[in-house]
């Protein structure tokens, strides 16, 4: 230091929250059928103009979809899916999420989100409760309950089973 004072210099910054996801409080998916995840949402205070959000949703065995938001989709098609882009763009991919379930029972879909900050969300999980499905024609013996071809995934359904039939 020369004795000299430095010049006192304004730096205004702002500060955004660690961002937050809206999830459904359960997702119904009769098996083998694609099903929409409705009501996924992230948000986020303050200005997120040029931030990057990441979202990563898996599950144990469901497979998770969704369309180009703008932004690469990781992993579309299996049960471990990465999104990215803008607010907006990782709001359109979550507006277009969908789980194929590949089980009958419960599962979860688990996940956070993060932005380019650093802040993260804390974990959430959704319940996906998959049911069996009814197939029949009238070709399979539409009558026949107890016919495992009549049903997807293999097997009629046991007592206490969830199942679906398309137009009920």
């Amino acid at each position: 230091s020369n004795g000299e004072s430095a010049p006192f210099v304004s730096v205004d910054v702002s500060v955004n929250g660690a961002p937050t996801i809206t999830t459904p409080s359960v997702v119904r998916a009769p098996a083998g059928l694609v099903t929409p995840v409705p009501l996924m949402k992230v948000a986020e205070t303050g200005n997120t103009t040029g931030e990057v959000f990441v979202v990563v949703l898996s599950d144990a065995y469901g497979l998770l979809s969704a369309n180009f938001g703008g932004s690469p989709v990781i992993g579309s098609g299996t049960n471990h899916l990465t999104l990215s882009g803008s607010l907006d763009q990782v709001n359109a991919e979550l507006a277009s999420l969908t789980i194929t379930g590949t089980v009958v029972g419960l599962e979860f879909i688990t996940g956070g989100v993060g932005d380019g900050f650093g802040n993260a969300s804390g974990q959430f999980r959704i319940p996906v409760v998959t049911e069996k499905t009814w197939t029949s024609t009238v070709a399979s013996d539409p009558n026949n309950w107890n016919n495992a071809a009549n049903w997807t995934t293999p097997g009629a359904p046991i007592a206490g089973q969830d199942i679906f039939i398309p137009g009920t």
